[in-house]
Formats: structure tokens, sequence, C-alpha cells
């Protein structure tokens, strides 16, 4: 049986944009989970790493193309990156973080 290990980030300055370089340079399998739509990548500073991820992996939101980035998208983005993974790995979180948050969703979730 094979075994198949995507990385699945929001595409975020810091730790997340150099995972997803990591394993784009490295020839592995990444997602980027965006707080709007797939056409709207965010940061506008990361476009080109995201039509990487895009190219090679997936970008995902379960919002529609136009759809731009908010506060709440972001909160409800995090449901998104626990539910996905199997594993959350906190690298670095302030005390208001997103990551603290993905934390929360996929601990509730049992991942």
């Amino acid at each position: 049986m094979s075994v198949f290990w995507w990385l699945v980030a929001g595409g975020a300055y810091g730790v997340e944009a150099a995972v997803h370089r990591a394993v784009l340079a490295a020839g592995g399998d990444t997602i980027a989970v965006l707080a709007g739509g797939v056409d709207r990548p965010y940061p506008s500073g990361h476009r080109d790493l995201l039509e990487r991820v895009g190219d090679v992996g997936a970008l995902v939101s379960e919002l529609p193309p136009g759809s731009v980035p908010t506060r709440h998208r972001f909160l409800t983005r995090s449901r998104l990156l626990g539910a996905m993974s199997a594993a959350t790995v906190v690298v670095e979180a302030g005390a208001r973080s997103g990551a603290l948050r993905v934390a929360s969703e996929a601990h509730q979730l049992g991942r």
C-alpha cells in the first residue's frame, strides 16, 4: 500500500510560505486553503507562490470565485485547515494567532 502525504497550509507570510516552498522544491505535494475565492490569491505578495501551488498541487476555497478575504473568512478557513489534515503542526504562534485556531479546530476533530 502506498502512502501519499500532502502539506496543507494557507499560503500566508512566514512559516506557511516557507513550508509550501520547501515542499515544492522537494517535488512534494501541497494544498493552499484560501480565505477568498481561488481567483483572489492572498496575500497578493504570494501570487507567484500560490499560482505554483495551484499548478502542481491545489488551491482550495469554499467560497465562489471573486470572493475577497475577510477576517471572518480567515476564521472559517481554520476549520477547513483542521479538517483536511490528519495531523496539525504549529511551529510558532502568538496569543491571537490563526495557527492556534487551526490547532483548536483539529483537536475538536480528534486530529
